[in-house]
This record gives structure tokens, C-alpha cells and sequence, in this order.
């Protein structure tokens, strides 16, 4: 495997990239929903109340947020600038600074919750924000040589017949099925499905 990956030069990405991106456009097409539509409802409603002891810890919510921590361009961090003379200070003075800090972060993780919706309504610049650069493409080692050589002669060994599918409804009892038909007359009559 590790021979594979190393032939293929760094072409590939992680398998976690291609779940955040999934997990991002998704998020940035409820971000543009309207508010009334159900996806968008149930995607930013809470339950005012703490969560049962033994309840999951990672949620749905949990991982998009994780998604988004690991796009610095969508979740910027705030830095931990520790002063030039930190050696210097005293444990307090340590603690105190590290204290401030950890204000400004709960700060700075409130403000980020609905930066990243202002971010997601313009969809084009989201959806390059998210896939992020393209990897280098590289002419491959034997391994892509190997694949693109397999897809080349499969394409032109292998000839499907067009499949013809039946509807399951056909067009004669398409309207008995959706509740109404005509009669013998030609005129619309409800059919009643408890009778």
C-alpha cells in the first residue's frame, strides 16, 4: 500500500479531505436554504437542556465543526502569543495570561459559528474554499501507468446493450394507482382507497 501511495506521488488525497468536503458543501447548501425549509430547521435547532449521561459524543453537529476546524480559510484559530519574557514571568502571571486567552478563544469560537454561514451564501467562492488547491499532478509512477493502461483497454474491449427499463406503473393504470381515473365515459372519478 505504502508502495502505491508513493507511485502515485502525492496525487491522492486523505480519506477524511474527501469526507469533509462532503460533509462542508452539504452544510454550505443548508447555510443557503431559507429558514422555513425542514433540512435547514432541523440542522440549527437545539434542545435547551444538557444531554443524558451516556449520550454519543460525537454528533452530527460535533463533525462539522470538526470539518471546519480543519479548513483554516473557513475556522481561523486563535493563536496562543506567548510573550518574549514568558520564562521570566511567575506561575500566576502564567496562568493569568493563559486564563485571557482562553476568554478571547470562547470569544473568538461564538463569533466563528456564524462566520462560516456569512461564508457559505456566496456558493462559488465556498465550494473553492473547501475543495481547496488542486493536488500537483504528477505524469504517475507504474502504478497510475498500470490503471490508465486498464481503463483504456476495458473501454475498448466491453460493449453494453442499452438497458430498457419497464415503469412500474404503466401509462393505462398510472391514474387508478395515483387515486383518480375516467370512466367509461371519459369522466374524472375519485377512487377511494378504503373501499
Amino acid at each position: 500500500m505504502k508502495q502505491l501511495f508513493a507511485d502515485l506521488g502525492g496525487s491522492v488525497r486523505p480519506l477524511h479531505w474527501h469526507i469533509d468536503t462532503r460533509v462542508l458543501r452539504w452544510i454550505g447548501h443548508i447555510a443557503r436554504m431559507k429558514r422555513d425549509r425542514l433540512p435547514r430547521m432541523l440542522l440549527t435547532s437545539w434542545v435547551p437542556h444538557p444531554r443524558p449521561i451516556g449520550c454519543p459524543r460525537m454528533t452530527y453537529g460535533r463533525t462539522i465543526k470538526k470539518a471546519m476546524k480543519r479548513r483554516e480559510e473557513i475556522w481561523p484559530g486563535l493563536p496562543f502569543n506567548k510573550p518574549d519574557n514568558w520564562t521570566a514571568l511567575t506561575d500566576a502571571a502564567q496562568e493569568r495570561l493563559r486564563q485571557k486567552h482562553a476568554k478571547e478563544a470562547r470569544k473568538h469560537e461564538i463569533k466563528m459559528h456564524t462566520h462560516w454561514m456569512t461564508l457559505a451564501q456566496d456558493r462559488g467562492s465556498w465550494r473553492t474554499m473547501i475543495r481547496g488547491p488542486e493536488p500537483e499532478t504528477t505524469r504517475g509512477g507504474p502504478a497510475v501507468r498500470r490503471a490508465r493502461a486498464q481503463r483504456s483497454n476495458h473501454r475498448h474491449q466491453h460493449h453494453h446493450q442499452p438497458v430498457h427499463f419497464q415503469p412500474a406503473v404503466t401509462p393505462q393504470n398510472y391514474q387508478q394507482h395515483a387515486g383518480n381515473f375516467n370512466d367509461m365515459e371519459g369522466y374524472a372519478v375519485h377512487r377511494n382507497f378504503d373501499d
